[in-house]
């Protein structure tokens, strides 16, 4: 219901009267936020056109980064929503194009807050919009995300949606990315501080979380008094905020002091704090702790002898110190706002008074009842000492082994006698920087393969680069083959590379074994030629789809498979650890990009591949003999192709598995093998992807004699059937029923041809 427009005059009235009571931009955009309902019933109405015109821009001028840095998840979703609704009305659209850019900057905002507890559910719609995405995705809570925290959930899934949703991915990826770096960072002279944010009215409304920098020199020495400066003024101790600083630098003083620094804690100190929008107004002397952390940082970091140490910026702090060190402990009102404010970071430490410790557990249990992927960890101490001692507060520097054993040596070596010593180890040390390959009990065995444009390097363990081949022809990195192991037993890994060029070569989808000081054992092309209609020449455009080192009843062997299109085949072949072919196989399909390609050993003598049959539009699986399989999988008629003379399979099974009824609204040609994998001794579990939702799948069980015994369908599989049912495009089902269908609708080959599992059964009963 609209109020009359004089009310509505008296309250726009009263709006600009109180955000011009606000210093605080941050305050300033709640309270336009809080008149939004009002304004909404009357948008429409040009009566108001002129109150509409007046109000929106200022959501152009307070929208920022700064002024979103404290905000909650609710009023995030609030103001999103508000500028959702703004941009659908878009009274005068030349003037509002900048709504799409604050969107986006509250929306990436959001996302991030949500990643940070741990909320995906309501985190995954917002990065859709995000990526211009409009279809629903449900994350796969229960195949990958099971027991992870946070950050690394946000980790897995950025990764996941890489073949999948790119769009997606992409922007889960820049969350990432900012998050890990946030993680990673160090500094000497800033940290992240908690305070309580107060309002027009002087009372404690609001944590916030800060940064505090700080500069501390040493003064001249014939200077006899500290100088503290605050935000570019100077402060004495009676002021009531920065008397507190006085107090931190006189506790480090005393920890130079016993710490060795004698020459350190006998001078004055020049400082200079700021915080980031210092002009807003913050309660208590909670900033002590952060500036003896920054201050003991500043003044240890030109000593050569010493550790470089740095302040963690994954940790939030909040205590005040006294003179001699002691934290003091934070009232609980403002106790429980700022542990709420961390709560809601992307910092992984709180940092609190050891007297704080119980209360501030409490109330982090308390809201890890409702986000409880969200792992923020307590750090709770009673003296300066113990904060500045605890490494994940204050960590050494990530330096290079060089400058590491310059800084140790520099004292000692001002002793004649271990001069000379010490230099020619010193020299050692340096000669097997340069050349790491001169240390004594170097590790020669490969461990790693990094892909080069023209062919690859092998590294052991350290990382430490070993060898590598170069080809005359530019490779494909994403879709070159490799593997390593110890195919001859003898205690040092072998190499396979399967190459893919850019272009046909002589090199491409060819086999190269190399052992573990790069020597070639042999080299095998891999395309089986002749037996597949089309198959006429190596020049053809060939890929690399699969290499593995197998190991079968203690022998190891190597699988490859090679794709070609238009038809779609794969050509399989068995080597064994000589190079020499054990058998051949072509699949009248191939695994696509989503599909974990490969396959398992089912026994001593068989092994199960998994696959798509594209002349059979269906997944499947099939067994091949290890040690004489030969020939080409079914079907041998096709429309296209003459089938006729080819050398039928010898293949031990061969299972089609039926496409659902969800599968043909999933924009996918097929459905797709998931993964395969032994449930039980005699049971193989073959998971089917049904829709574009990878996690839309059904499991197939199947017996020791490749027959399907049962059939289990994910959630996701019923929440995707049901919203299709939803929208009126499949039937409800009695769920015993669909089951019971699909399984009789399994296909196997046999000597005779197809016959499906219902038909089986028929004739079992006979």
């Amino acid at each position: 219901m609209s109020i009359s427009p004089l009310q509505f005059a008296k309250d726009f009235a009263r709006l600009k009267s109180d955000i011009s009571k606000h210093i605080i931009p941050e305050f300033q955009l709640l309270c336009l936020m809080e008149f939004w309902p009002k304004f909404e019933s009357s948008a429409t109405n040009p009566s108001y056109q002129s109150y509409f015109d007046e109000y929106i821009p200022v959501y152009n001028n307070l929208v920022s980064e700064q002024t979103l840095s404290d905000f909650t998840i609710e009023e995030l979703s609030d103001l999103r929503q508000i500028l959702l609704k703004i941009d659908k009305l878009q009274p005068n659209a030349s003037g509002y194009k900048w709504i799409d850019q604050k969107l986006r900057l509250v929306s990436f905002k959001l996302a991030s807050t949500l990643f940070y507890v741990g909320d995906i559910e309501n985190a995954i719609p917002v990065c859709c919009m995000l990526g211009g995405i409009d279809e629903s995705i449900t994350p796969p809570y229960d195949n990958i995300l099971a027991g992870l925290e946070a950050y690394d959930s946000l980790r897995v899934l950025a990764e996941f949606y890489k073949a999948t949703q790119p769009l997606l991915a992409t922007v889960l990826q820049d969350i990432y990315q900012r998050w890990e770096a946030q993680r990673a960072c160090v500094n000497d002279d800033k940290t992240l501080c908690l305070f309580v944010e107060k309002n027009h009215e002087g009372k404690a409304a609001r944590g916030s979380l800060k940064a505090l920098s700080g500069i501390v020199e040493l003064r001249e020495i014939n200077d006899e008094t500290d100088t503290v400066a605050f935000d570019n003024q100077v402060k004495t101790p009676d002021d009531p905020f920065i008397g507190v600083a006085y107090d931190s630098l006189k506790a480090v003083r005393e920890i130079l002091k016993k710490t060795g620094f004698n020459s350190k804690s006998a001078r004055s100190y020049r400082a200079h704090f700021s915080i980031e929008n210092s002009q807003q107004t913050f309660t208590g002397d909670s900033i002590g702790l952060a500036m003896g952390l920054i201050a003991y940082t500043q003044l240890i970091k030109t000593e050569i002898t010493r550790q470089d140490r740095f302040i963690a910026n994954e940790i939030a702090l909040t205590s005040s110190i006294d003179s001699e060190g002691n934290l003091l402990p934070v009232n609980m009102e403002s106790l429980k706002l700022k542990v709420e404010r961390a709560f809601y970071s992307a910092v992984k430490y709180l940092v609190v008074p050891e007297e704080c410790y119980l209360d501030s557990k409490k109330h982090i249990d308390k809201l890890s009842e409702t986000y409880p992927r969200r792992k923020l960890q307590l750090i709770a101490h009673s003296h300066l000492v113990d904060i500045i001692d605890d490494l994940n507060v204050l960590r050494s520097e990530k330096v290079c082994m060089s400058q590491y054993i310059t800084k140790k040596v520099v004292k000692y070596t001002r002793a004649a006698k271990i001069q000379i010593p010490i230099l020619l180890a010193l020299l050692y040390f340096i000669i097997c920087l340069i050349f790491p390959k001169a240390w004594v009990g170097f590790d020669w065995n490969p461990e790693y393969l990094q892909a080069t444009e023209s062919g690859f390097e092998v590294m052991n363990s350290d990382s430490v680069s070993l060898w590598s081949k170069k080809y005359n022809y530019e490779i494909n990195t994403e879709k070159s083959k490799f593997e390593i192991g110890d195919l001859n037993k003898d205690g040092k890994n072998e190499i396979g590379f399967l190459p893919q060029t850019l272009n046909p070569s002589d090199v491409n989808v060819n086999l190269f074994v190399y052992n573990h000081t790069g020597d070639l054992m042999f080299r095998r092309h891999c395309v089986i030629l002749g037996e597949y209609p089309g198959d006429i020449s190596l020049e053809l455009a060939y890929y690399s789809t699969y290499l593995s080192f197998a190991e079968i009843e203690g022998n190891n062997y190597i699988i490859s498979k090679i794709g070609r299109s238009y038809p779609a085949r794969e050509h399989i072949k068995l080597w064994n650890t000589e190079g020499e072919m054990l058998g051949w196989y072509v699949n009248a399909g191939y695994c696509g990009s989503r599909l974990v390609q490969g396959c398992v050993t089912v026994n001593d003598d068989v092994l199960l591949f998994l696959n798509t049959n594209n002349r059979m539009k269906q997944a499947c699986i099939f067994a091949l003999p290890i040690d004489s399989c030969c020939g080409v999988s079914p079907p041998y008629t096709d429309p296209d192709l003459d089938l006729e003379n080819v050398k039928r399979g010898n293949q031990l099974a061969y299972v089609l598995f039926p496409r659902s009824d969800v599968n043909r609204f999933s924009r996918l040609s097929y459905n797709i093998v998931s993964r395969l994998m032994l449930e039980l001794e005699n049971v193989i579990r073959v998971d089917i992807i049904e829709s574009k939702n990878p996690d839309a799948m059904l499991s197939y069980y199947i017996d020791e004699k490749f027959r399907v015994i049962s059939i289990n369908r994910s959630d996701n599989f019923v929440a995707t059937r049901n919203a299709l049912v939803a929208e009126g495009k499949l039937p409800l089902v009695d769920w015993s029923t669909y089951l019971n269908d699909l399984q009789n609708r399994v296909t196997y080959w046999t000597d005779s041809g197809w016959v499906t599992e219902a038909e089986l059964r028929a004739s079992e009963k006979k």
